[in-house]
Parts: structure tokens; sequence; C-alpha cells
């Protein structure tokens, strides 16, 4: 009996001891936060992420986490999630959807936490580089609007102006906000007008489509009245 008791004892501090198995949509956050591209050995890695339920609080606290020099590091599967993150908005299955507009939101709030003290363009660069902002904010825009303007889902709608929310406002002064460039050229006011002229909309995202409204509004308007 007490050699019994001996052996549970040991299985229960040996399983109490083992550290808890990280759930498998942060064992793919780990590979996205190394060199090397993750979709290498596995080519179906994009469209599995975009089936798991996103982790917002590892994956900010990862990018929050590194140092700028760790983040340059990783800049090019930064880059790729977040342009993978944009493809994902254009599919049917709503699950990759979903799960896009959120990552989309811990990336720019990730980043913007390490960016904080520096200029919009590095958040640009961090987040799609330079060469591919443009088309990159072209086509989440495009994107964005076409989910805004749908019949869809009013959560998918709430989770549009939540990220464009995040877009606005990623730097602390909204007329240093270089990504609002984009936003700008790529006009989303329709969109919102749409939302505040329909009356379930209204009710629903009325807040957060004036409050959105009114910061792109003032972007730089002293500048233009100047």
């Amino acid at each position: 009996m007490a050699q019994s008791e001996k052996k549970g004892g040991l299985l229960r501090k040996s399983s109490s001891s083992k550290k808890p198995l990280k759930e498998k949509v942060v064992l793919m956050y780990d590979e996205i936060f190394t060199t090397e591209d993750p979709s290498k050995y596995n080519p179906r890695f994009w469209e599995e992420l975009f089936l798991m339920k996103v982790n917002l609080e590892y994956l900010e606290g990862k990018l929050e986490s590194l140092d700028g020099e760790e983040l340059m590091k990783i800049k090019d599967n930064i880059n790729c999630l977040f342009q993978r993150c944009i493809w994902a908005l254009g599919e049917e299955h709503p699950i990759r959807v979903v799960n896009a507009l959120q990552t989309l939101c811990a990336l720019i709030r990730g980043v913007h936490q390490k960016n904080k003290s520096t200029s919009g363009f590095d958040i640009i660069n961090m987040l799609m580089g330079f060469d591919k902002a443009e088309l990159c904010m072209k086509n989440l825009m495009e994107s964005l609007d076409a989910l805004l303007c749908a019949e869809g889902s009013e959560s998918l709608k709430s989770l549009c102006l939540k990220l464009l929310l995040c877009l606005v406002t990623v730097t602390d002064n909204i007329s240093q906000n270089t990504i609002l460039e984009y936003v700008m050229i790529n006009s989303i006011f329709e969109a919102i007008l749409q939302i505040l002229s329909n009356l379930p909309s209204r009710r629903e995202h009325g807040y957060e489509a004036v409050v959105l409204l009114a910061l792109l509004v003032n972007y730089r308007k002293y500048e233009v009245s100047a």
C-alpha cells in the first residue's frame, strides 16, 4: 500500500511539474516569430492559421516583448502575416474573415506599442513594408468597404469598424499618422455614411461610426485651413 501511494505521489508530482501544453495557434505564432518562412515545411500553414481561434493576448504580448532589433529581424514574416490577413478578408468562410480582422487589430496594436515614440513611417514599414504599403492598404480598404456595405453579419461590421479605429489611432497624434494617408486615398466615407443612414446599423454601430468619421474629418484640418 505504502509503495502504491509513493508511486501515485511521484506520478502526481511528475504531471504537475510538466509545463502546460501550448495551444496550436500559439505554436503557429511562435513559428511566425522566427526568421524562417513558417510555410517552408507546411504549405498549408496560412490556411490552417485562419481557422484557429485568435489568441489576441499572446500575439500582442509577443510583439511587445521584442525590442526594435528583434522585431526588425522578423519583419518579413510580420509583413507576410499582414498581407495574408488581407487576403483572408476575401474568403467566403466567415471564421477566416473574423480571425483575420482580429489578427490585424492585434498586429496594429502590438506594433503601435513598440513605435509610440517614433513616426508612423516605422509602423508602415513594420506592418506592410514601404514597397507594398500602397497596394496592401488599397486591398484592405476595398475589403473593409465591401464588408461594411454588405448585408452580412453585424458582428463582422463591428470588427471592421474596430479595425478602422485601430488604424486611425495607431499614433497618439492623429495628424502624424501616415497610415491615414492611405485611408484617405481609398475613401471609406460612403460605407460609414451608409451605416449611419440605416436605422438598424446606426443603432448597432452608430457610436463607432461617428467617432471614426470625426477622426477622419479632423485629420490635418489645421494644415488644410492654413
